[in-house]
C-alpha cells in the first residue's frame, strides 16, 4: 500500500506540528514495517521516499536579521514577488 503524506510543516523549523507530523511518520514506517507500507513524503512539487530533513535553526534566523535591514520599499517589492510567483 502506498501512502502520500504532506511534507509541507517538516520543511521548516522543528517545532509544534512538524514536531508532531515528524514522529507520527516515523511511527507509521515503524509499525507496519517497510514491506506492507510504502510512505512517501510530497513536498508540494514533488514525492520522496524519504522524510525531508529538519531546517537549520542557525540559518533562519540569519534570515529574518538581513531582512530587517533592507529598506522597506525593497521589501515590498520582494513580498509582492514571492506571491505572485
Amino acid at each position: 500500500m502506498r501512502i502520500v503524506v504532506d511534507a509541507l510543516p517538516l520543511l521548516g523549523l522543528a517545532t509544534g506540528i512538524s514536531r508532531y507530523l515528524r514522529n507520527l511518520y516515523g511511527a507509521m514506517k515503524a509499525l507496519n514495517g517497510p514491506s506492507d507500507m510504502d510512505l512517501v513524503y510530497f513536498d508540494g512539487a514533488r514525492a520522496h521516499q524519504f522524510m525531508p530533513r529538519a531546517a537549520k535553526p542557525a540559518l533562519w534566523s540569519k534570515i529574518p536579521a538581513a531582512l530587517w535591514s533592507l529598506p522597506d520599499p525593497l521589501v515590498f517589492a520582494l513580498r509582492c514577488v514571492h506571491w505572485l510567483i
